[in-house]
């Protein structure tokens, strides 16, 4: 019994500490070194008021109209906001449209600032506003303040979905991949037409493989055939090769030679014919054909277009 509570007060000694413990990332979260863009559409609502100067010893108010009256109004409605990150460097910009009321809400500004390794970002209008939220993969939400002074002063709140995200950093992955899948298809060719019986054998391997993987299978996975002591002329020699499938077990390819030249080429796919045309190797487009992240309102007119009508 005493060896019992010793053991278990010696593994709640070791068991880390709940306060040490690291916490779990948050799913949404973008990665701290993520470049790209995040397109959110959401609405705003809140309080906007404007400053105006007034005569020398009296206070500035909100909103003085020409019959002296002043007032805060009430500001909301749609909003498309465009972040493009840089790691912690973030810029961007936001679109709205006339909301439910006031004409002195959200219309169209730039953003700048950066983001904290909490997920949440701080960014600055020109006009002295300040944005901060967390931005994330699926969401930006926060508030909209400005400080004692400013004109035109916000007290609003947004709340924003991504709709759309381009990784500039994954497409410059692909694009490099791509070059080097093509550098690699060229040497592979050269080869294949001018090398030795052994490494036309190898570049014909992999070359077939690239048409049924757009990576291929590196020539050093495939496994030595049985080669022969020498290649006669004119004489047919069908060479098998092994290598390890990505999920078990094994796969394999058959290269024909007709004297030291490669005839055709067999696997478990198809019966000996001529190397295959390399699978396309698709790269993502930057393209915007829907306007997301395009500084103008088409997203939200179109989503307006959308929507079914009221009845009357």
């Amino acid at each position: 019994m005493i060896r019992a509570i010793l053991l278990a007060a010696l593994a709640l000694a070791l068991a880390p500490s709940a306060s040490h413990a690291a916490p779990d990332p948050e799913p949404s979260a973008l990665a701290p070194d993520f470049e790209g863009k995040v397109a959110y559409f959401g609405n705003y609502t809140g309080i906007s008021s404007v400053l105006a100067s007034q005569p020398a010893g009296a206070r500035d108010i909100p909103c003085p109209y020409r019959d002296n009256r002043c007032r805060k109004a009430t500001v909301g409605g749609g909003v498309k906001i465009v972040l493009e990150f840089h790691g912690e460097r973030v810029i961007g910009f936001f679109y709205a449209v006339d909301g439910f009321r006031g004409p002195e809400g959200l219309k169209i500004g730039s953003l700048t600032g950066r983001r904290k390794g909490d997920g949440s970002c701080e960014l600055f209008q020109a006009d002295g506003s300040r944005w901060t939220g967390i931005c994330g993969s699926k969401e930006f939400v926060g508030d909209i303040s400005t400080d004692a002074g400013i004109p035109n002063a916000f007290d609003v709140h947004f709340n924003t979905l991504a709709m759309h995200m381009r990784d500039l950093g994954w497409i410059r992955q692909q694009r490099w991949e791509a070059s080097r899948r093509d550098q690699r298809l060229r040497t592979l060719d050269s080869k294949l037409r001018s090398g030795t019986p052994e490494e036309k054998f190898f570049a014909a391997a992999e070359l077939e493989s690239f048409s049924w993987t757009p990576a291929g299978i590196p020539g050093d996975r495939f496994g030595p055939p049985e080669w022969p002591r020498k290649f006669k002329k004119n004489r047919q020699y069908d060479l098998r090769s092994e290598y390890p499938l990505a999920g078990g077990g094994t796969g394999w390819v058959m290269v024909r030679f007709r004297g030291r030249d490669v005839e055709c080429v067999a696997t478990p796919r198809r019966s000996c014919g001529p190397i295959r045309e390399p699978l396309p190797f698709d790269i993502a487009s930057e393209d915007d054909p829907e306007g997301w992240f395009t500084a103008d309102g088409r997203v939200i007119t179109d989503l307006r277009a959308a929507e079914p009508a009221k009845a009357p």
